[in-house]
């Protein structure tokens, strides 16, 4: 197992990238990806969450340390479980 720091994904030992992303601000809607993020692509960082008071001087984007391994595998995981299968998945083991 490679020897992980700030730099190195945790999950896949590639290297991270600084990349720009989009701060979203507001009450996000729930995403069902924040519930398996942390164990399968926890470096994939699509936006960043910026909180609920929107400003015209807040900033529009963000740099964040990125696994393109991370990105990929919330691709496929996101392709896989389509918001109405998840939600039926998860309606149907909750009874």
């Amino acid at each position: 197992m490679p020897i992980m720091n700030k730099r190195t994904c945790q999950l896949h030992g590639t290297p991270l990238n600084r990349v720009k992303v989009p701060i979203s601000y507001g009450l996000p809607a729930y995403d069902p990806a924040w519930s398996v993020e942390k164990e399968l692509f926890p470096h994939s960082k699509t936006a960043v969450l910026g909180g609920c008071l929107i400003d015209p001087d807040n900033p529009d984007d963000a740099t964040v340390l990125v696994c393109f391994d991370c990105r990929a595998a919330e691709e496929k995981w996101r392709s896989e479980n389509p918001p109405e299968v998840f939600w039926a998945r998860h309606i149907n083991s909750s009874k």
